[in-house]
Parts: C-alpha cells; structure tokens; sequence
C-alpha cells in the first residue's frame, strides 16, 4: 500500500475542493419504494471518520474543542484523532496519522495541523484488508488546514462524489489520489511561503486572492512542484468556520517547478516509512473501536472506582474495675477505616483517566475483654474452744 500523516487562524482561507457538483447537505427524502437503495456516496450517510494514531516521536499534542474553551492532551500511539480538533508537534518530534479511508498524514517536527473536517459514508473497517487496499473503501469529505511546518501525504484513489482539500494561509490544494509533500513557513517580515512537491499523481492549487487555480501534476517534469509566497493583512471578524476575504491576501509570487530527484526520494523514504509502521499494526480492528460522535470531539466515559474496605484490626483495650468483682469486661475496640482502591477511568477515543478513588467504611471494633470474676470477704469459721479439763 501506498503511504505518507490547531488553533485555526482567522487568515486562513477555505475554498470548497470538490470534484461534484455541489448539493445540500441535507438531501430531501426519497420518493422512492423503501427497498430502493440510496448511492453509497450520499452525504447523508456520512458520519465522523476516526483517524488512528500509528507514531508518535517526541511531544506531540492534540488540542480538543470544549463548547467555547479547548483542552490539550498529549497524543499516544493507539489514540485517535476526530475531526475539530488539531494536532501539534514540537522540535525534534513527529506524528504518523492513518486516516479511516486510507490516506496516510506524516507530521514534522514544529507543524500545526487542523482536522476541520472528515466525514465518511459506513462501512466495516474491521473487514477492511488495508494493507492492499489501492483505492478508498468509501465516499468520504476531509478538509485540513496546515497553518505552520511540513506534512508529507499518501492519499489512496479517491471514490467519485469524495473530496479531499489541504488549506494555508496563500491557497487551498485539492488532492485526489497523491503523494505529496506541502511546506508553511513565515519569515521575519511576515511573508508566508507554500510549497507544495508532488512524488506521484496531481493536485490542484487555488491561491487564497482568487486568483484562477494551477494543476502540478509529477508527470510534468516542469511542474512537478509550486510555490506561493505572499502576505495576509488582517480582516474583519468572521462566523466560526466562515474564510476571511481573499482580499486580505496578497500573492507576490507564484511559480512552478521541476522536483529534484533527490526530493522525489525524501517523500518516498518518508511514505515507505509510515507504511512500515502501519502494516505492524491491525489498523483495521483498531479503527473499528473508534468512538465518533458530534461536534468534533471524542466521546469520553469516565468511571468511577468503588473501594472496598477490609474489617477493623484494632483489638479491644483492657478492662475497668467495677462493684462486684476486680475485672470486668473490656471496653469496645475500635476499627480501623478501611481504604478502597482507585477505580480506573475510561476515556474512549484518547488516553485513559483514573478514576476516583474509592472509600470505605471502617472495620467493627474489636470485641470487649472478658468478664473479671467476683470477689467477696469469706466469714471466719468460729475456732472450737478446747475441752475443759
């Protein structure tokens, strides 16, 4: 198999990459007998597809949508990824990112990449011999948006009806059926640079301003890679997920080029390496335990431990003098609290959680001393006077 793996800025801009026509995301009810099938690429089957974690080199973060907040967890190989939520590496640190349909995202050290969106149409993953796969197992919709650092891609054939669009701060790429390597970088002077190399396949480039997209294509020796370079200005605030102007971005160069073999071999080294990495793990029984739900998040089950508590150990304590006898019976003992072990939390689609930790009653006192035996003054026994003599 083919191989290669947020905080949105509000600079960035989104171009809708699609190789339908558009349609509503909410198709109107069929008037069609209930045993008519709807096409495997209808929208309105699509769910959340999950995307697995194969490697993690380093410090690599995964930050997650809270309502109106976000949270940061450290990603660990065997987690998952959900679209809404961005991964970040740091220095000298490296992600692996195997998609449910297929496409494989490696992320460089010091990248940020956002997962705005990844719906698939159901299927069985579980049943799913990823390691021969050539072409997506279903319809699906990705759009991601590389704001700083370097990812190198695999994306497998994609289904008629699927997109797949790769957004920076200078243009949106739309992939079918690529290996590629993209690049973000911001000068001191506030200039961005993207660069986009093709290894195999083609992609199409449409710059932020509007102006009219190019296709590199790795077969066209002289456009084989593209480069843009230009500044975003700041503009007026937006709705969540709505792009600013293209009027914000100004493109001051835009060219293509040929690809040195020498760079053809880093991405294939790259790609042969990530696939390695797949193939020693059964990806698709991992993906099948994926837990999706809305608003990009995971679900999460926290459970919460019970403890249990052993008996008391403290013996009774002595006893007490009272009337009628020297001893009687001991005072109460008391037990000791027992103590109850931390239950383990749950937390499905990420890392685990502990749960709380469990309490437990005391133990019963120990039981009272023996009753002391009675004591009482013996009358004397009168002594015979001897006979008188």
């Amino acid at each position: 198999m083919k191989t290669i793996t947020l905080a949105t800025f509000s600079v960035l801009a989104w171009f809708a990459i699609s190789t339908t026509p558009a349609r509503a995301e909410q198709p109107a009810p069929s008037k069609e007998p209930t045993s008519s099938k709807k096409p495997a690429d209808s929208k309105a089957e699509e769910t959340q597809g999950a995307i697995l974690v194969v490697k993690i080199k380093g410090n690599v973060t995964a930050i997650i949508p809270q309502g109106n907040s976000t949270s940061s967890t450290k990603l660990k190989e065997g987690g998952f990824v959900f679209q809404g939520q961005t991964v970040k590496t740091d220095k000298d640190s490296e992600a692996v990112l195997f998609f449910a349909n297929g496409t494989t995202i490696t992320v460089s050290q010091n990248t940020t990449i956002s997962v705005d969106k990844f719906l698939q149409a159901p299927f069985d993953s579980a049943k799913t011999d990823y390691k021969t796969l050539k072409k997506e197992p279903t319809t699906s919709h990705t759009k991601l948006t590389v704001s700083e650092g370097t990812i190198t891609g695999d994306v497998l054939k994609l289904n008629k009806g699927s997109s797949m669009g790769i957004a920076t701060p200078l243009g949106v790429a739309g992939i079918r059926g690529t290996q590629f390597q993209l690049t973000i970088t911001k000068g001191a002077d506030g200039t961005f640079t993207a660069t986009v190399s093709m290894a195999s396949g083609s992609i199409s480039m449409t710059p932020a301003n509007g102006a009219p997209s190019q296709t590199i294509s790795a077969n066209t020796p002289s456009s084989q890679a593209i480069t843009l370079s230009g500044t975003v200005t700041a503009s007026p605030p937006t709705a969540p997920g709505e792009a600013p102007s293209p009027a914000a971005v100004t493109i001051t160069n835009s060219n293509t080029s040929s690809l040195p073999p020498a760079a053809v071999a880093a991405i294939t080294a790259a790609i042969t390496q990530a696939a390695a990495q797949i193939a020693s793990m059964p990806v698709g029984s991992v993906l099948s335990t994926a837990v999706n739900t809305t608003d990009g998040a995971p679900a999460s089950t926290n459970t919460t431990g019970t403890g249990t508590a052993p008996g008391g150990t403290t013996p009774g304590t002595g006893g007490t003098t009272t009337p009628g006898g020297t001893t009687t019976g001991g005072d109460q003992g008391t037990g000791q609290a027992g103590t109850g072990d931390a239950g383990g939390g749950n937390f499905n689609g990420n890392n685990n959680a502990a749960g709380s930790a469990g309490s437990g009653s005391g133990g019963g006192g120990g039981g009272g001393g023996g009753g002391g035996g009675s004591t009482s003054t013996p009358t004397p026994t009168p002594t015979p006077r001897p006979p008188a003599s």
